[in-house]
């Protein structure tokens, strides 16, 4: 397993001001650069090293992986939002080896003057905000684990990215998730923050928790959502016969916000797929609605705190933090450890019902079910879902967001 990349960090500072906040739905087609980078002594054709059938060799092999991502990308958003990837090679002055940078900031400051010399910035800059939208790098490094070659993004001198080298595992066993992952951090996404952790409990329902199953996962709605490629439909009363269908072929899903605009809850319905992203046999044939409690106060903490920003509220007192999700977690007709409808609790009232979630029914394409609000609160009607941006200087040096293995 990887290890988690929580150090080389300066605070990040969540921004509150209307200027923080971006939409990232505006955005439709996205073009990624991905950057083979060379040393002076050393090519990645040249790649000497344990795995020579899983390691990338060649701008092909590369490019198979880069036609996969954006496959994966257009079934995530169900064929409305792309990324086309282009490739270029730049060659780094420096000779390979463990004390070539200083550390992993030097490395892809090197590597992004190097880029904007092969490039127009202005091609790969999508929202217009003088940052290079979506940098892969794929370092020439055989099988080499220097510590400035670390993986998971940043922002550098310009450029939105990160890194694997040519031979890391998430290479090697062409991961596709993780990369798109990687993509989905980038201010162009509306920087998506982890959700694995410790207490984490939505797995592989979103590629921003388990990225690693082949085929890869999609996004959850609490990332549909705040991508802006899904557009909730908002529970303030009592509705019966709400309907849902497969959010793994629909664009759909019910938020029912609070009197805090930072504490709310989603509903989507999930339905396995037989085959292709998302059909992973690692995992039970779920069906069936997965409800989520969020609180963005706590978003920067991720879900390495309890509680977690965003949980799956399960059937039962047992959340399973750190587990991955049972079919019995998700709610539906039949489901045993249901013993009744799912009961909503606000965090500054948990005393009192706010809402329940009842009555539920397969129709010939999804879910049907009531939302019975308990309470009347008066939601924020100027809340959105698209979280608050954090705010970086270009040269400042923000967390390294990184998947574990």
């Amino acid at each position: 397993m990887k290890k988690l990349i929580r150090s080389f960090a300066l605070a990040l500072i969540i921004a509150v001001h209307p200027g923080s906040i971006v939409q990232a739905q505006s955005v439709r087609n996205v073009k990624g650069l991905c950057v083979i980078v060379d040393f002076a002594n050393n090519r990645l054709e040249n790649y000497q090293g344990d795995h020579p059938s899983d390691a990338v060799k060649s701008e092909a092999e590369i490019k198979e992986i880069l036609n996969t991502m954006e496959s994966h990308w257009a079934w995530m958003s169900l064929n409305t939002h792309f990324y086309e990837w282009d490739i270029h090679r730049i060659t780094l002055d420096q000779r390979l080896g463990p004390n070539a940078f200083e550390g992993w900031w030097e490395y892809r400051d090197a590597v992004a003057d190097k880029v904007k010399q092969v490039v127009n910035p202005a091609d790969y800059d999508a929202n217009r905000d003088g940052i290079m939208d979506t940098v892969f790098m794929i370092g020439s490094i055989n099988d080499a684990e220097y510590s400035w070659a670390v993986g998971g993004r940043s922002i550098n001198n310009g450029i939105d990215c990160f890194h694997d080298g040519q031979a890391s595992q998430s290479i090697r066993v062409r991961a596709i998730g993780n990369f798109n992952h990687e993509a989905g951090h980038t201010r162009i996404n509306g920087e998506q923050p982890d959700v694995y952790g410790d207490y984490d409990t939505l797995g592989y329902l979103t590629v921003m928790s388990n990225s690693w199953p082949t085929p890869a996962h999609g996004f959850s709605a609490f990332e549909r959502c705040a991508m802006g490629w899904v557009s909730p439909q908002i529970i303030t009363r009592t509705q019966r016969g709400v309907v849902l269908r497969p959010a793994e072929l629909h664009l759909e899903a019910v938020k029912i916000p609070t009197r805090n605009p930072a504490e709310y809850w989603l509903i989507e319905f999930r339905d396995k797929p037989d085959s292709g992203f998302g059909s992973s046999q690692d995992y039970p044939d779920f069906r069936g609605l997965a409800i989520y409690h969020v609180n963005t106060n706590r978003q920067d903490g991720g879900n390495f705190q309890n509680p977690p920003f965003l949980r799956l509220e399960k059937p039962g007192k047992n959340p399973g933090y750190g587990t991955q999700p049972r079919k019995n977690d998700l709610w539906a007709p039949g489901n045993r450890d249901m013993t009744g409808p799912y009961v909503g609790r606000t965090e500054s009232d948990p005393n009192q019902v706010y809402f329940t979630v009842e009555n539920l029914s397969y129709t010939n394409d999804g879910m049907r079910f009531d939302v019975v609000i308990k309470e009347s609160q008066a939601a924020n009607s100027a809340y959105t879902l698209t979280p608050l941006y954090r705010f970086l200087r270009k040269d400042n040096k923000p967390l390294l967001h990184r998947k574990p293995e």
